[in-house]
């Protein structure tokens, strides 16, 4: 009777620590529907976490579309790997071109938004844009559209068709 006691307080214990994380493991499926699905792409699944540690909280999800031999993620980010990267956009307004790259920080939407576009012998192409801004309460949050295959020109209007706001506002849900 006393090993089986044992047993059932050593159970107890391992399971009180795990239920903190097990009820937070699924918490980035709340992005899933702001994952658009957007014609003549195909639509990956879902990938991401959700992490608390020491009073600091992260949230990301990435999704990958393919369209023949054209990727590109979508990743959203919020939390303490996000912070460093929208604080040295924010605000910053600048345009940089040469032969191997165009850079431009500029806004849409109302939002803070950076436009790389690899010209040279690596191609591709990156949108970022910056949902909410660090506070000192709240870290920020942004939203990353990715590619290796695909140019600006292709890449800015298949990220015009997400609803950029739901991220935020999803995330908002479970922080």
């Amino acid at each position: 009777m006393k090993v089986r006691a044992k047993l059932l307080v050593r159970l107890a214990v391992v399971v009180s620590l795990l239920l903190p994380a097990l009820a937070h493991a699924e918490t980035y499926e709340v992005l899933k529907p702001c994952y658009a699905g957007v014609s003549g792409w195909q639509q990956g699944e879902l990938e991401g976490m959700f992490m608390t540690m020491g009073g600091m909280k992260m949230l990301t999800g990435t999704m990958q579309y393919t369209k023949g031999d054209k990727t590109i993620d979508v990743v959203f980010n919020k939390g303490m790997t996000a912070a460093p990267v929208i604080t040295e956009a924010m605000g910053t307004h600048m345009s940089m071109e040469s032969n191997d790259i165009s850079m431009k920080i500029t806004k849409m939407r109302g939002l803070t938004v950076q436009l790389v576009d690899n010209k040279g012998e690596e191609k591709g192409s990156h949108l970022m844009v910056i949902l909410e801004k660090p506070t000192e309460k709240q870290p920020g949050s942004m939203l990353v559209f990715d590619s290796e295959t695909v140019q600006l020109d292709e890449l800015l209007p298949f990220a015009k068709k997400f609803d950029w706001g739901c991220f935020a506002k999803k995330a908002k849900s479970v922080w």
